[in-house]
């Protein structure tokens, strides 16, 4: 898998977005505490690659300024989607992270669920602990939203990016509702 990899300042941090070269399919969106420029980055790309990157960039940056509750990026997920790219070996994910990242994605703005309800959700109320491996396999933060899933006792749990990164984007939501 060839990636293109455009890193993005905000008012949280840094941030790197990644795009499979020849499909344009977005594959990540990561927190980073230190900015590694040995990929292809955006500098490097074609037209309609940038385009898309840009467009990912500016809607993280909405969202992170509370303007915007929703991405629009439905072709960019395609591997997620659409039954066609879900088996497409390069892609990411397992069959079963991608049903469990298909479920964040109904999670509303604003509102927080367990895992436990996310294992509910897909009907698998037993495989709490395989729910929770599979959203700490997401590689698209914010977009697929992860950090909306907390404990049961009301606990923030786990984050790739740090409890803190997953404190300050629930704090977001909840101020933009207010």
């Amino acid at each position: 898998m060839n990636n293109i990899y455009h890193f993005v300042k905000t008012t949280l941090g840094w941030f790197e977005i990644g795009i499979e070269n020849q499909s344009q399919q977005l594959n990540q969106v990561s927190f980073l505490k230190d900015i590694n420029a040995n990929h292809k980055t955006l500098e490097q790309t074609n037209g309609e690659e940038k385009k898309i990157v840009l467009s990912i960039e500016s809607q993280l940056q909405e969202y992170i300024n509370g303007d915007r509750k929703t991405f629009k990026l439905e072709s960019s997920l395609n591997w997620l989607q659409n039954e066609e790219f879900q088996n497409d070996e390069k892609h990411i994910g397992t069959p079963f992270q991608k049903r469990v990242w298909r479920t964040l994605l109904t999670i509303p703005y604003g509102s927080v669920v367990s895992y436990s309800d996310v294992a509910k959700k897909i009907n698998q109320p037993n495989s709490v602990r395989a729910v929770a491996n599979a959203i700490g396999a997401n590689p698209i933060l914010i977009v697929i939203p992860c950090h909306r899933v907390i404990r049961k006792n009301g606990q923030l749990g786990g984050f790739s990016a740090g409890l803190d990164l997953k404190k300050k984007l629930i704090q977001i939501e909840k101020s933009v509702i207010s």
